[in-house]
């Protein structure tokens, strides 16, 4: 069930987020968990309205607190579909309803989908659909309220008394088949780096695989922390890969197709396509936070333009290292392929020659940046307020 959001509650939220969402929304914020597509306690949206918890010029605000994108193209799972449903029961004004997730092109996939569905679903006005990467601000606020600041300070190489013992470190988590691309290059390499597939149950800690993958995994940081391993390597391999490998559906994959006809018999599997992610220009996880807090080099294979996203946000990309021409291409097939031909080439240079890049002083400098960069970098809340501002 789909409940409220106890704002001061919240140690992922700002103070400046906590006085506009309380000014704007302090008894309609909604807090949406992964599969909480329609579960809305309409009963209760009455009973705020007609006590006057919530005034005729409150925003409601639902607000996906996950990974996960929206998968517009599949009804039964379709959050803002069903937003629009609670809009038409209790006859509320769209203009003040907001959907919030991870996709920082929200608001652009929305306006696509709207103009193909509104006469499908006799959808006659827009409700407004919000992109904020999460996992930055998250990934922040949880560390500072724990240690006040940031505690991975990077040290230098030359003032270090033991270096890295690994030369890359790559986290996976569920399978899709860009992880499962890299992750099986990566086999003839295992030896130089630190590798999980919790698909696999590979995992480099001792954590219980249940909090990390599945409905009952945890959403919260702490549970992630793997310090020691990102000091021991030197450049994180980020692959936040989550949507279609090549724009095609279900039924190209005969594993994953097989999985859903047994799951969903009678269903059938033409109507259905792999939730992807091609028309985002920038979504954002977990996994690329690691790199900037904990202090390293990253070749991130994200979705388009991920690496366009982070140079508008002030930080560095580390361009020197990688070619990351593949940042715009079309499909995660062609970026994946592209950035292993970069991290193979890093791979198999010879020692010294890998050294004299991870040790040089303008490459320590750029991580040394993003790390500051992570800690005072606010210019996405600001703006974010700034548009529930417009909306009020």
């Amino acid at each position: 069930m789909i409940k409220n959001l106890d704002i001061d509650e919240q140690f992922w939220i700002t103070s400046e987020l906590k006085l506009i969402l309380n000014q704007y929304a302090k008894n309609s914020t909604f807090l949406v968990d992964t599969g909480d597509t329609s579960a809305h306690d309409i009963e209760h949206y009455e009973n705020i309205i007609k006590n006057g918890s919530v005034k005729d010029t409150d925003l409601w605000i639902f607000w996906l607190k996950h990974e996960a994108h929206i998968p517009f193209d599949i009804p039964e799972l379709d959050y803002v579909l069903n937003l629009h449903k609670v809009c038409k029961k209790l006859e509320m004004d769209e203009s003040k309803v907001v959907f919030i997730n991870c996709d920082l092109d929200l608001h652009k996939n929305y306006d696509k989908w709207f103009e193909i569905n509104d006469r499908k679903y006799n959808l006659t006005k827009k409700i407004n659909c919000i992109g904020f990467p999460w996992y930055f601000l998250q990934d922040r606020e949880n560390i500072l309220q724990e240690f006040g600041k940031n505690p991975y300070k990077f040290i230098k190489y030359q003032d270090r008394e033991e270096l890295p013992n690994k030369k890359f470190i790559c986290l996976n988590g569920t399978y899709n088949r860009s992880r499962k691309y890299i992750i099986d290059k990566l086999e003839n390499f295992k030896q130089d780096g630190y590798l999980s597939d919790l698909s696999r149950e590979i995992q480099l800690d001792n954590i219980p695989i249940k909090e990390l993958v599945g409905d009952d995994r945890s959403d919260e940081p702490s549970v992630f922390l793997l310090e020691d391993f990102h000091k021991d390597s030197y450049f994180s391999i980020v692959n936040e890969a989550g949507g279609s490998w090549n724009k095609k559906a279900w039924a190209v994959d005969g594993e994953t197709l097989e999985q859903f006809i047994l799951e969903n018999p009678t269903k059938h599997p033409d109507v259905w396509v792999e939730p992807n992610q091609d028309g985002i220009s920038a979504y954002f996880t977990e996994k690329i936070t690691k790199p900037l807090y904990y202090g390293q080099p990253f070749i991130l294979i994200g979705s388009r333009n991920s690496y366009k996203v982070l140079k508008d946000w002030g930080f560095e990309i580390f361009d020197d290292i990688f070619d990351l021409s593949y940042d715009n291409m079309e499909t995660w097939e062609e970026r994946t392929k592209a950035a292993w031909k970069q991290i193979e080439k890093i791979l198999t240079l010879s020692e010294e020659e890998f050294y004299k890049i991870f040790h040089s002083n303008h490459i320590q400098e750029k991580v040394i940046y993003n790390q500051k960069r992570f800690f005072s970098c606010n210019g996405y809340v600001e703006k974010f307020i700034n548009t529930l501002g417009e909306l009020n």
